[in-house]
């Protein structure tokens, strides 16, 4: 209510309540980010889960989300440092704004992809939006995203799912509360800061993916010592990292050493990997009087 006694006014979402729809970022067609404003300000509540937090997401939302949040309304936030992509800066901006905040350092067994929103509402008419778009600019506005919007009213039992998942979540041991100190000294390698990966996929060209069909076809024989020869610039590191992603998932345990002359070509091939595997914490160097500290043991090598 006002001051004055009359009904505050409240902007209602551009998809009615009742619906389920499904958002693609299309031309034409609202975008993601524009659906997530609206759905802020009737919200009693708001719990995101959401892979990677970057400020150019946020931008847009973090007016309407103080105001939820200065409305004595709960804002919980659970997000990871999955590929590194979270940033330390927008996680403060969230946390000025309101917003509980749990973070998961775990990029080895966990690997949280979710992106999700859910609105509750007491009246019972709560929302939730489920896709591909995590909260960085490009998934908000321009990039080809799919996200289904669901209707508490008409689904109440995937809401019911939503928030009981969410709810483990929180309080399991993966998450911890955000400290800023602690994030910035977790997502540290003996190198210095994770950097986020490029957002632009590594394909390879026709001649290396049929080079790369050669050597599946010799391990398909069972000759598993096999000798890639091409030309200085042809993206040999490329194909072999590209090699190992296709390979690792048809492997028991999947181990890797890649082996240089020179620190300088280590560096850059571990970038390489990282970037085909989307993965920024992949690898350790072994040079230099770096020694890796998280690889695993076992009697003798897998063979590649």
């Amino acid at each position: 209510m006002l001051p004055d006694g009359t009904p505050e006014h409240i902007a209602a979402p551009l998809i009615p309540l009742l619906d389920t729809a499904l958002l693609t970022n299309a031309p034409g067609e609202p975008r993601i980010g524009q659906q997530i404003e609206t759905e802020i300000e009737s919200a009693d509540a708001i719990d995101v889960l959401m892979a990677f937090v970057r400020q150019t997401g946020l931008n847009p939302l973090a007016e309407a989300l103080r105001r939820h949040c200065e409305c004595g309304r709960k804002l919980r936030v659970l997000t990871t440092v999955y590929t590194g992509s979270t940033e330390l800066k927008a996680l403060e901006r969230l946390r000025e704004l309101g917003a509980d905040i749990r973070v998961s350092y775990d990029t080895a067994t966990t690997r949280l992809h979710a992106k999700a929103w859910l609105f509750r509402r007491c009246s019972g008419y709560s929302t939730a939006y489920i896709g591909s778009s995590n909260l960085t600019h490009s998934a908000q506005v321009t990039g080809l995203e799919w996200n289904v919007r669901v209707s508490g009213a008409r689904n109440a039992d995937v809401l019911a799912k939503m928030e009981a998942v969410f709810d483990s979540y929180w309080h399991s041991p993966d998450f911890v509360a955000f400290d800023a100190e602690e994030f910035s000294d977790r997502t540290k390698t003996e190198r210095g800061t994770i950097e986020a990966l490029s957002p632009l996929e590594v394909r390879i060209e026709p001649f290396q993916d049929r080079l790369l069909e050669q050597i599946a076809l010799a391990r398909a024989r069972g000759w598993h010592r096999n000798l890639l020869v091409s030309a200085t610039g042809t993206g040999k590191t490329v194909m072999a990292a590209v090699d190992y992603a296709r390979l690792r998932g048809t492997l028991d345990r999947a181990r890797l050493l890649f082996v240089a002359h020179r620190k300088e070509i280590l560096e850059r091939s571990l970038a390489t990997y990282r970037q085909v595997l989307r993965e920024a914490s992949f690898g350790e160097l072994w040079v230099d009087g770096h020694r890796p500290v998280s690889f695993p043991t076992c009697s003798r090598p897998s063979r590649l």
